[in-house]
């Protein structure tokens, strides 16, 4: 039996999505079938599989799957690429709210090809990891954006090292693994971020790690309320405002298509 799905291939700032409606009816997905969609030689390729549903809280809800099959909570860049598809498509509207994990989040068109989100206030977590005697980083700053986030402050001087090992390395320190991100000061109003997501791995990009990072300057006096933030392949923005934190970007619409699912 077989089952053919249209598709969104989306890009943010470098976290890239395969984006499939659901609304007027949802597959049953296996876990195997995830991971071979996400699969950059044998399927689409993307970061994450996001599951546009009908919503009684929000105009849509997004399910969103890792790399790996499993469930993530959040998803920042993910939330602003499906909303980029329905603005494209009503273009008299100028926002959409839209429903995860039980929580709807305002989106906003702030130009052509730029879209906001505003995540909420994010949560100071204990830090449950161990700084002691690390060459690496002067602080440690566990964080919740509604997914759990580990901000790690590199050292002025810190020498170099793989960080894909160490993101592995530090999933075995969480039973349900983290979000680790690695921040380098550039000025009071900029930053350079590394992501690790879980259930993907290394990242050019992450919403809500960019989010949890600012929150984390901050905390520690180091930023102002309006930060840039720099990944390995684009610029993002992060404000602070009364309600919460604001994730601004660009997205791309890659192109659209059809697979055939086969079970």
């Amino acid at each position: 039996m077989s089952k053919v799905l249209k598709f969104h291939k989306m890009c943010a700032l470098g976290n890239d999505f395969i984006v499939i409606d659901e609304r007027k009816g949802q597959c049953d997905w296996q876990l195997g079938e995830i991971q071979n969609l996400c699969d950059r030689r044998f399927g689409i390729g993307a970061d994450q599989l996001l599951l546009i549903r009908a919503s009684q809280i929000a105009d849509v809800k997004i399910s969103i799957y890792n790399q790996d099959g499993s469930q993530a909570k959040q998803c920042g860049n993910g939330l602003r690429a499906v909303a980029y598809l329905f603005l494209k498509e009503n273009m008299h509207q100028e926002s959409i709210t839209i429903e995860v994990e039980g929580k709807h989040y305002a989106c906003q068109r702030a130009s052509k090809d730029t879209i906001s989100v505003n995540l909420g206030l994010p949560i100071l977590k204990p830090l449950t990891y161990n700084l002691a005697g690390s060459q690496l980083f002067e602080y440690g700053i566990e964080v919740d954006v509604g997914n759990p986030h580990l901000v790690l402050w590199l050292k002025a001087n810190a020498p170099a090292f793989d960080f894909n090992t160490l993101g592995q390395t530090i999933q075995r320190q969480y039973i349900d693994g983290i979000n680790v991100h690695c921040v380098k000061r550039l000025a009071k109003d900029k930053i350079y971020v590394q992501h690790w997501e879980r259930g993907t791995g290394v990242t050019p990009s992450c919403g809500s790690g960019s989010i949890a990072s600012v929150f984390a300057g901050i905390y520690l006096g180091f930023l102002t309320s309006a930060v840039k933030v720099e990944n390995a392949v684009a610029e993002l923005e992060v404000n602070v405002v009364d309600n919460g934190y604001v994730l601004v970007g660009s997205v791309v619409h890659v192109f659209d298509g059809e697979i055939r699912v086969i079970r």
